[in-house]
């Protein structure tokens, strides 16, 4: 039937006791204009089940629910034809007179069992796309669901990843979703390159969901990396349609440069039964990062560890279309765990160790966990980001290694600490070393040691207060809070001196008054000489990013000012950075790279004067923008920047494009002294 030059519609029909069967043998080209709608009844109404070829490739191939279909065809003004359907008629199945809108046979799987992977580059590569063709015609192979299963597989001696999933293109063109299952049960996966690792260049918007279940595996000597999970951000999902990550009963043990990382969209977590033991970490051990999570962390022993954190939650982003998340840490050991140094942004108590840790927004409900015998600075960090004051946070019913209240308190870093943070409420606490055991009672006086404890101040203000001077300095090492309706008196003549990044927070009244000759000095308090920082350039390890002013002054001596360029190892040459989303934080990687301080950047974009169009005839290839968090020691440690590559696109500098300037400054404090948190 006819309607219009660009609109029409075509009608295929079996007999009544079969069905009509559809393959896709060649899509809708990606700029084209056409529309084809079928409907799987022989009358179109709204009832109908309509699929949208261009958007429902993942429905192919189908078979109709009764004897007959209807194509519907629009052209558009720019149609480019050639798509291609082979229609046959087929038995109809048993299920002819139910609502069966296709059937879509077995769902593709790909199961190895009882087999050796190794001596390879990579265990297994999987590379999954979110477009079902790319500019030049190439037809990449999508299903609704697929799964993977590795089955008492022995995964081991390869150079790099054991398992290494990618999606190297990301598509503007929102489409059906797929769902990815990997499971690997009862595996030994040992003496890799690298661990799991999945990376998504469509980090920011996928069509595709993953789920991970892994369940009785060994993953022991590997060199770098334990599992590292980017799950893309998918925005057509709900609660029960989204990412899920499961993981119990299993073992790592003794890995190097480990890190167990969940980041990236919504997703569902459960981590029952895993043992974390005797890993050297390369920042820390397990990160829960990305979008806020729904999570059950329960029964997971985790002993003899080396790094700056044992567990943190540092959560950025809310789900949009969900309400209360659920999250719960529960009845795990956190045991004889062991600080390793990592250089960094900030040091010392401005960023501290810890065995369980808070950043971002995400609560997360801490009971019943034996946490005792680690040798971190403090226990839990309770970093998560508030609104309130009256908003504690739940770490209650757990064992300290002591039954001490106030060793219990030195144990927790919260707003007493640096006001920033929120409250920790610990009372009631367990009295044994049992996720069963017996509770304190609900209550208890805080008996001494609150805001004022020997020489040191800090705290919350429980009520007005008069420092005068004294021989003395007053030590604060914990931010002082002037709570609303109280007041703090600080007289002439007194002198305080506070710890890095410790100051005071006024919600009352602040009355502080000096005279000539008789001056408050706040100052920062001098650093031991194991705390000091170097800065210098002679410290520097790295020789993979330097400061040009020209191109006649591009030596390996390095200068505190200049346009940036990159080392690429590969092609041995110097290449100059253009990247106009270049960051704050990627110069004070820089910077700290260098050997100089981190704090005191600045960076600029400008045209290279002495450039020509022939200077940058000879760059092979151009590094892929970075975006570092400003705690990496150097660039190259820093993840690309994903925001939306496209198929085939190059990022390349022009002589006459904009590169990025870096001025280091140099410290305007003396060595020993850090900077303190000011009043506020």
């Amino acid at each position: 039937m006819h309607l219009s030059d660009d609109n029409f519609f075509n009608f295929h029909q079996c007999k009544s006791s079969f069905s009509v069967g559809l393959q896709l043998l060649n899509p809708i080209h990606n700029r084209s204009t056409e529309e084809i709608i079928i409907h799987d009844s022989l009358t179109s109404n709204s009832k109908t089940e309509k699929w949208n070829v261009k958007r429902d490739l993942t429905k192919f191939p189908a078979v109709s629910s009764s004897y007959g279909i209807i194509m519907e065809y629009r052209s558009g003004f720019e149609s480019l034809g050639g798509t291609i359907f082979a229609i046959t008629c087929m038995a109809a199945p048993a299920t002819v007179h139910q609502r069966y809108p296709y059937k879509p046979g077995p769902i593709p799987v790909l199961t190895v069992q009882d087999s050796s992977i190794k001596g390879n580059k990579h265990g297994i590569a999987a590379f999954y796309y979110n477009r079902y063709m790319n500019e030049f015609g190439d037809i990449y192979l999508r299903k609704a669901n697929e799964s993977i299963n590795f089955v008492n597989c022995d995964i081991s001696h390869n150079k790099e990843e054991a398992f290494f999933v990618y999606s190297p293109f990301w598509d503007i063109h929102s489409s059906n979703l797929s769902e990815i299952t990997f499971m690997i049960n009862s595996s030994l996966i040992t003496d890799n390159g690298k661990g799991l690792f999945q990376f998504s260049r469509d980090m920011r918007s996928s069509n595709n969901l993953f789920h991970w279940i892994l369940q009785d595996n060994t993953v022991e000597r590997n060199n770098e990396g334990g599992l590292d999970l980017s799950l893309p951000y998918v925005w057509q999902y709900n609660e029960n349609y989204t990412h899920s990550v499961f993981l119990a009963n299993n073992t790592f043990r003794n890995n190097k440069n480990f890190a167990f990382i969940i980041d990236g969209h919504f997703a569902k977590l459960n981590m029952t039964g895993n043992k974390f033991l005797k890993n050297k970490c390369k920042v820390g051990l397990v990160s829960i990062r990305g979008m806020e999570k729904k999570m059950k962390i329960d029964f997971n022993q985790i002993e003899d560890n080396f790094g700056k954190y044992m567990i943190e939650f540092n959560a950025n982003s809310q789900s949009e279309i969900l309400g209360f998340v659920s999250a719960v840490f529960v009845a795990n050991e956190v045991r004889g765990n062991r600080e390793v140094k990592v250089e960094g942004r900030k040091l010392g108590r401005m960023s501290p160790s810890f065995a369980v840790g808070f950043h971002g927004i995400q609560r997360v409900r801490l009971n019943r966990n034996l946490l005792s015998n680690n040798s971190m600075d403090f226990e839990i960090l309770c970093g998560v980001k508030n609104a309130r004051i009256h908003e504690p946070l739940d770490i209650s019913e757990n064992w300290w290694g002591t039954t001490d209240v106030l060793q219990i308190r030195e144990r927790i870093f919260d707003f007493d600490d640096w006001n920033g943070y929120a409250v920790g409420a610990f009372r009631p606490y367990l009295l044994e070393p049992l996720v069963d055991g017996s509770t304190s009672l609900q209550w208890e006086p805080s008996g001494p040691g609150g805001f004022e404890s020997g020489d040191e101040l800090g705290g919350r203000l429980p009520s007005s207060l008069t420092l005068f001077p004294r021989r003395n300095p007053y030590i604060i090492n914990r931010d002082i809070t002037v709570m609303p309706g109280q007041t703090l008196t600080i007289a002439a003549g007194v002198q305080m001196e506070f710890a890095p990044g410790v100051g005071i927070l006024v919600l009352g009244t602040l009355k502080a008054q000096g005279f000539r000759d008789l001056e408050i000095e706040m100052r920062p308090r001098k650093a031991s000489p194991a705390q000091k920082q170097q800065y210098s350039a002679e410290s520097a390890k790295t020789k993979l990013v330097r400061l040009c002013t020209s191109q006649d002054n591009c030596t390996n001596v390095y200068e505190r000012k200049g346009y940036l360029e990159y080392y690429n190892q590969t092609t041995r040459q110097w290449v100059p950075i253009c990247d106009s989303h270049f960051t704050e934080r990627n110069a004070e990687v820089v910077c700290r790279e260098l050997g100089y301080d981190g704090l005191n950047t600045h960076f600029y974009h400008g045209v290279r004067t002495e450039l020509h169009p022939n200077s940058l005839s000879r760059i092979w290839s151009w590094p892929e923008p970075l975006q570092c968090t400003g705690d990496e020691t150097s660039l190259d440690s820093c993840p690309l920047r994903l925001n939306g590559q496209l198929y085939g696109h190059v990022h390349k500098c022009f002589y006459d494009s904009e590169f990025v300037f870096i001025y280091c400054g140099e410290r305007n404090l003396p060595v020993g002294e850090d900077y303190w948190g000011g009043i506020r």
